[in-house]
């Protein structure tokens, strides 16, 4: 049945499809057709391919295995090895390739630059076989595939061009007739045909294939089928068959007739038409055919894309949708042309888009005939040419300044030459020529003003006696590279200015002739510059470092500044009710232990920066004037100690007692690194800095403060840690390592820096950079712990988390005269004020758990009930962003700042008004 034909396309496949088409089909496609096996032994080509190639090359050949007849060159000119080439790339991948650029060399030289289209050929089992190549001159290209669409015809006709079988059999599968077509395709004589069994003719496998079409004859059905049958005498053979049954008088079947068809031919006519379609349709180019009429048949996806029609929107409308109306009068002149048998080569026009837009268009037009020769359309295949007409503006626009510039060239020639001179002698680069023994032959006036020497001194001098001796093995090195002929070496070294200092330079050196040229530039501001940015970025990483470290500490602190509450509110609520000596002594011993860990911990907590400061206008030379004697007593009899502290020393804004422990640990830190004796100097200036003088590039105003000793040093490696928490160069016991970190912290919360040096043997010196303060020294006030004691027994609400420091809190409270009612959490608060239960003050920490911290619960009662004051205390302040709005009470504390807090805040006038 026709219905069952396409089944015939699968008869053979692959490479087997061109290896069988007749020459005169491969030559009637316009575009050059190649084929190769797996192993690139080339087995097809047309005429068209001959003519690209200007030469003919064996088939089979092993000598062409590869196109090694073949010179091969990508399109930037450079060389193309077989493996680079789109064919090596589809038989390595089994992908096609679509629009590749290939240039290819003619025995006489010429070039012929071609664009390639490769599809991988696969066997029925989906094996690799080889490839098919289309490829086309890339001027070419749009008429060559107008003339394949146009060509299609013919091929067909070439391709199914078989004659046509009769045959008759009998019932019992004897042959009674069969004519000489059918004769000619089994390979025998007809009289050798008839008479025997259709399995003595074309063998039992071939009858075994046409068995079940005999049994439905047989049975009187009318049968029709394509089958292959592989006959012993020719081979393989694909055939459309149709069987009618033949009746006797009776009327019963005793035999049937058939009709049979060699499409063997068309089958493989089909695969190739499907190849050449599939070509056709992946081009690059727009490809329309059309009738005489002007009516457009075919459009392939280029055109779609060039166009902006779809097929099915343009197909059957007339060519002249894509012309513009001025230009209408073209058509009919094409078409007259292609009536006569003439083609239409390159040519140059306007065509228009869907959109309306317009485009320069290069046509090749063909005639298309049908299989006896009769032209019955057009195939054209249409190029934008819109890049290539901008190049030619831009090249005819390039010509004309070329002539322009030709015309003026010898007053061209003189200007540049004054211009290189005028380079020359104003170059801030260092030009020069030299030999390959060390000296220099020429230079611009740039040498004398970088290096301060003359031309004839530069001259009379080896290069090695200008170079830093640290510079002279890889300067040598490049040297050698260019006798080595380096077309090019760049390195830097120094060389020395007359008056002895050095300067960085950066060198590009090329050779020609036996010389060395050389062009230099002055690089030294940029070497200084990025050793500036190696050093900054040094102390970035330094600050975050400690910022980490600080952070670990106060944590560490905050802990045991509760620990340190509980032992000292005990303490302090057991003082008055011990009368024993011994147990008083025990007390003493206790609150001594308390105080050295609070010591601790606000030495922690000014390194994290976490410590609550309380910084006032102080004089550095009275304050340091009034722990003299303090110092002075942690001096050995062996130590020289002395304080230069002017009095018109700027006024500071520091935590005063802070400023006096770091005093303190600085003295002691001094005094161990000095056992055998020394100088210990306590020293104080006025500075203005600049960005570049402190570590951490403050500028301003300052007041330096200097503790300096002779003491033994510390080493260079070990400077960066001393201001580690916990790290200490003295010996075992003797240090808890935080005498630093506490004057770290305090400098950098103040505003201020710190800058430590020490050379071994020689001593170390630490300054500490305060920023100068404007206001006032403040006075200093008396005071007097009792009047805090409560007036009347107001009620406070003590908010606390960890039971035993509430209960210290609690007891110093009641101490004071005050009621007091306590919770553990910012919820248990706000339900006891709401409760309407009377609350004189909320005196809270400042870390609770849940959602609201202290923080936020004093700001919620401000909120809600902004007549009661509030109080927070904590031993870690890093939740405060920036100075909070209530007081704060820093953990341990004492009854007596207890008291003072707790009274400032219930009676703030009163409070102002006694001082």
């Amino acid at each position: 049945m026709r219905g069952q034909r396409p089944k015939a396309a699968a008869a053979q496949s692959g490479i087997d499809v061109f290896i069988d088409l007749d020459q005169a089909a491969l030559d009637a496609i316009p575009t050059a057709l190649c084929v190769c096996t797996a192993e690139g032994v080339l087995v097809r080509y047309n005429r068209r391919a001959v003519e690209l190639w200007g030469r003919a090359p064996r088939l089979g050949d092993p000598k062409e295995q590869h196109g090694s007849g073949f010179r091969r060159y990508r399109a930037d000119g450079a060389p193309l090895p077989f493996a680079a080439t789109p064919v090596a790339s589809v038989l390595r991948s089994g992908q096609p390739i679509v629009g590749a650029e290939v240039i290819i060399e003619q025995p006489d030289g010429t070039r012929v630059p071609v664009l390639m289209n490769v599809a991988p050929l696969e066997s029925r089992s989906g094996r690799l076989q080889g490839a098919v190549c289309s490829f086309q001159a890339l001027t070419e290209r749009k008429r060559i595939e107008e003339a394949l669409r146009a060509s299609e015809a013919e091929l067909q006709s070439v391709i199914n061009r078989t004659p046509f079988m009769l045959v008759r059999c009998s019932r019992d599968l004897h042959y009674r007739f069969v004519s000489q077509a059918y004769a000619q395709l089994v390979g025998r004589r007809r009289e050798d045909i008839v008479g025997k069994t259709i399995a003595e003719a074309i063998g039992q496998k071939g009858f075994a294939t046409l068995r079940p079409h005999v049994e439905k004859v047989l049975a009187g059905e009318a049968v029709e089928f394509d089958c292959e049958i592989d006959f012993p005498n020719v081979g393989p053979r694909r055939l459309q068959i149709a069987y009618r049954p033949e009746t006797d008088a009776a009327g019963k079947v005793d035999g049937w007739i058939a009709s049979l068809l060699d499409i063997t031919e068309q089958s493989r006519a089909v695969q190739a038409r499907e190849q050449l379609a599939s070509i056709v349709e992946s081009s690059g180019d727009a490809i329309v055919s059309k009738d005489l009429n002007g009516i457009i048949i075919s459009w392939n996806r280029a055109a779609e894309n060039l166009f902006g029609y779809a097929a099915a929107d343009i197909i059957g409308k007339s060519i002249t949708i894509l012309i513009p109306q001025e230009l209408h009068d073209e058509e009919p002149k094409i078409l007259e042309r292609i009536r006569r048998g003439d083609s239409l080569d390159h040519y140059e026009t306007i065509r228009q888009r869907k959109d309306g837009s317009r485009l320069p268009v290069s046509l090749s037009v063909s005639p298309v005939r049908d299989a006896h020769g009769t032209i019955v359309g057009a195939s054209k295949i249409a190029r934008d040419i819109t890049a290539r007409k901008q190049a030619e503006h831009e090249r005819d626009r390039i010509e004309g300044e070329l002539r322009e510039l030709s015309e003026k060239l010898e007053q061209e020639v003189e200007r540049r030459t004054l211009e290189r001179d005028r380079i020359w002698n104003v170059s801030e680069d260092l030009l020069g020529v030299a030999n390959f023994d060390g000296y220099f032959l020429s230079m611009n006036p740039a040498w004398s003003r970088l290096l301060g020497w003359t031309e004839d001194e530069i001259k009379a001098m080896h290069v090695s006696a200008l170079r830093h001796p640290d510079d002279t093995a890889h300067s040598e090195a490049g040297r050698a590279q260019l006798a080595q002929a380096v077309p090019t070496v760049r390195m830097e070294n120094r060389f020395r200015h007359k008056d002895g200092s050095w300067r960085w330079l950066q060198w590009t050196m090329t050779e020609h002739d036996g010389l060395i040229y050389v062009a230099g530039r002055h690089v030294t501001a940029e070497k200084e510059s990025a050793a500036a940015l190696q050093h900054a970025q040094r102390q970035a990483a330094h600050l975050q470092k400690m910022e980490a470290i600080g952070q670990l500490t106060g944590g560490v602190a905050h802990d045991f500044n509760n620990l340190l509450m509980i032992v000292s509110g005990h303490a302090q609520s057991l003082k008055k009710r011990l009368s024993e000596p011994r147990d008083v002594r025990a007390l003493q011993a206790i609150e001594m232990a308390a105080t050295r860990g609070e010591n601790l911990t606000r030495q922690l907590l000014a390194f994290s920066r976490t410590l609550p400061l309380n910084p006032t206008m102080i004089s550095l030379a009275d304050t340091v004037a009034a722990i003299r004697d303090v110092l002075a007593g942690t001096m050995h009899v062996n130590i020289e100690f002395l304080i230069d502290v002017p009095a018109a020393t700027w006024p500071v804004c520091v935590d005063k007692s802070e400023l006096e422990l770091a005093l303190v640990n600085l003295a002691v830190n001094a005094r161990d690194a000095m056992p055998d004796g020394g100088r210990i100097a306590i020293t104080a200036q006025n500075v203005s800095l600049h960005a570049h003088d402190a570590p951490n590039g403050a500028a301003g105003d300052y007041v330096a403060l200097t503790v300096a000793d002779t003491g033994c040093g510390i080493p260079a490696d070990l400077l960066p840690r001393v201001v580690e928490p916990f790290f200490t160069t003295k010996g075992p016991d003797k240090g808890t390592g935080l005498g630093l970190s506490q004057v770290y912290g305090l400098a950098h919360r103040s505003g201020g820096t710190v800058q430590i040096t020490s050379k071994i043997g020689h001593g170390t010196k630490v300054t500490i950079f305060l920023p100068r303060s404007e206001a006032p020294v403040a006075a200093p006030s008396p005071e007097d712990t009792s009047r805090y004691m409560a007036a009347d027994p107001r009620t406070i609400l003590v908010v606390e988390d960890n039971k035993d420091v509430k209960n210290v809190a609690v007891s110093l409270l009641e101490q004071l005269g005050y009621k007091t009612i306590a919770v553990e959490s910012a919820t248990e608060a706000l339900d006891v004020l709401a409760s309407g239960r009377t609350v004189n003050l909320v005196f809270t920490d400042v870390a609770l758990p849940g959602q609201l911290d202290g923080l936020a619960l004093a700001r919620k009662v401000t909120d809600r009930y902004g007549g009661i004051p509030i109080v927070l205390t904590t031993g870690y302040t890093r939740a405060f962003d920036s100075e909070p709005e209530f007081p704060v009470l820093r953990k341990p504390y004492q009854i007596a700042a207890l008291g003072r807090l707790i009274h400032q805040a219930l009676d703030p006038q009163r409070t102002s008004t006694a001082h």
